[in-house]
């Protein structure tokens, strides 16, 4: 097969996923509603600046909108928020390792208070996570007794890969 043909049955393939999306209406509608929620930032009448308090120098820019009120979008975005912070937490837990000692970014309390609060969560039913069952913050959680005297340290496996 030349490599036109190939790219040729790639594309084919690739359409014939679209073409399935397109016949499915429940999917389709999904995007659509994503999209007219989305189109919000391109209007310039959900725009507006104001002084930002103790500053000359700069101005804030704000964009609300009644939409951006819907309970499905403050459902988002309490989940991106949550999402954010479960891997901003497994990144430093993995410099942490990586380097061998404590990496900055966060005081070991505010470390120890956020696994605490996505384990909560996770126990609760109520994690919304990248990676399904909590991966990411199983891989993040180990609380410690004592803080203070712990240095994170990379395990290795049979491979010699980090675990």
């Amino acid at each position: 097969m030349t490599p036109e043909q190939m790219e040729l049955s790639r594309l084919r393939a690739e359409n014939k996923r679209y073409q399935d999306d397109a016949n499915d209406a429940e999917h389709v509608a999904e995007l659509r509603h994503t999209a007219e929620l989305w189109s919000e930032f391109g209007r310039v009448e959900n725009y507006s600046a104001s002084p930002l308090p103790g500053r000359d120098d700069v101005v804030q820019v704000s964009v609300n909108s009644a939409r951006h009120d819907a309970p499905e979008v403050q459902a988002a975005r309490q989940r991106h928020a949550q999402i954010s912070r479960e891997v901003e937490l497994w990144l430093w837990v993995e410099k942490c390792f990586s380097s061998g000692q404590w990496a900055p970014g966060f005081a070991h309390d505010e470390a120890f208070g956020r696994a605490a609060e996505l384990s909560a969560a996770q126990a609760a039913g109520e994690l919304q996570s990248l990676m399904p069952d909590g991966g990411y913050t199983d891989g993040a959680i180990a609380v410690p007794p004592r803080p203070s005297s712990v240095i994170p340290t990379s395990r290795r496996t049979h491979n010699g890969r980090r675990r």
